[in-house]
């Protein structure tokens, strides 16, 4: 998991210091991508106390359970990819007759790392508060792009609002939420999903492609990446595009419109506004828009939540601002929170260091996520929040 973020990350180190034109611009920037790669494998490794914790949560729930009061039902199968798996977090109280609200946790790990079990405190802190957390591993990249990570998704998805009934949870109350890399695949299955439900002049679905329509009773998006294109430019900026999975997962240049979120909802905003797009769905050129009912549409979609942070050198906060902005133009029920002390890890790492000790700087964030989720009307939420309505 680990190893193939590194391997794909060598590669394109290699590739960018060939690309230097004398010797002297070949050493430079082998020398920048050197310092770079080391800082960021410095803060991978950093990170092994918490992965012990949690890897230990995982493996000895029952460890755990007085503090958290939660169990845990692992490795259920919600497709046919190998890592198709996700883990089932349910307050000890619950039984299949409680009807709970229900979170499907999509992780980050610039779309080449990453497993459900380095965020189990997650699960077990979601349960503790009366939620049924489900939290989903999908396939990496390299051995598939992104496009087909949304697929896999979009089935444990599915999954959950078919199935969550018979372990307690309520199946008009299931959420969604990402982080980074993972909130860009989230963003990715509502355009999909919110595709499905527009009107076109001729089918534009293809029988080997997901069919289901149904979107999330909410979307919680943790630091998420929605303009890929932007974020390219930023980690040029910080220096570390040569290195990121971000470029290959998304299988180059040519595929960054059609793979963020941001852009394509955009389209749709040009055409509902009768101005020229340019196509980034191929399959907006069939779009019926003539008597199309955009306020209709845009009320079936789930209401968007950005969680953000000034301070994140990740993810900076403007590319969930930017798609917020969007969202609302459109009609959606659309928010962002603006957090000022929270750095990318935070989002998700709800405690730290070998024994787990708690994360304050955290605890806001678990606070937006449960006011959501635990909400009777998320809707009206967004409307009449302050804190939610932050543009």
């Amino acid at each position: 998991m680990v190893l193939g973020m590194v391997h794909e990350a060598v590669k394109g180190a290699v590739a960018d210091v060939r690309s230097g034109v004398t010797a002297r611009e070949k050493i430079e920037k082998a020398a920048s991508l050197t310092r770079t790669f080391l800082r960021e494998l410095f803060g991978l490794f950093s990170s092994a106390p918490y992965a012990v914790f949690t890897n230990s949560v995982w493996r000895k729930p029952e460890q755990y359970q007085q503090r958290w009061h939660f169990n845990l039902l692992r490795n259920v199968r919600y497709g046919p990819a190998e890592r198709n798996l996700l883990d089932v977090y349910t307050p000890s109280s619950c039984t299949s007759k409680s009807s709970l609200p229900v979170v499907v946790f999509v992780h980050g790990g610039v779309w080449a790392s990453g497993d459900k079990s380095l965020f189990s405190p997650v699960g077990a802190i979601l349960a503790h508060h009366g939620v049924i957390a489900l939290l989903v591993q999908y396939t990496l990249f390299p051995q598939v792009p992104a496009k087909e990570q949304v697929k896999e998704i979009s089935r444990a998805l599915s999954w959950a609002q078919d199935n969550v009934k018979g372990y307690g949870g309520n199946p008009d109350k299931v959420h969604m939420m990402g982080h980074s890399s993972g909130a860009h695949l989230c963003g990715m299955l509502l355009w999909e999903r919110a595709r499905r439900n527009l009107s076109f002049k001729k089918d534009v679905v293809s029988s080997a492609e997901p069919t289901d329509a149904r979107q999330p009773r909410c979307y919680i998006g943790l630091s998420g990446v929605y303009n890929i294109g932007e974020h390219y430019k930023y980690e040029m900026w910080r220096g570390v595009a040569p290195i990121s999975c971000m470029t290959p997962a998304i299988e180059g240049p040519k595929h960054f419109s059609s793979m963020s979120p941001e852009l394509l909802f955009r389209s749709l905003l040009s055409l509902k506004m009768n101005q020229h797009v340019q196509d980034m769905d191929p399959n907006l050129e069939d779009l019926n828009t003539k008597d199309f009912d955009w306020d209709s549409w845009a009320s079936s979609l789930p209401p968007f939540l950005s969680i953000v942070s000034d301070i994140d050198k990740t993810v900076p906060p403007g590319t969930s601002i930017n798609f917020n902005h969007v969202l609302q133009e459109l009609g959606c029920k659309s928010g962002v929170t603006i957090h000022e002390k929270l750095n990318h890890d935070d989002f998700v790492c709800w405690v730290k260091g070998f024994k787990g000790q708690e994360n304050l700087a955290a605890q806001e964030v678990i606070s937006n996520i449960l006011d959501i989720v635990k909400g009777e009307d998320e809707r009206s939420t967004f409307l009449h929040s302050e804190v939610l309505a932050t543009d």
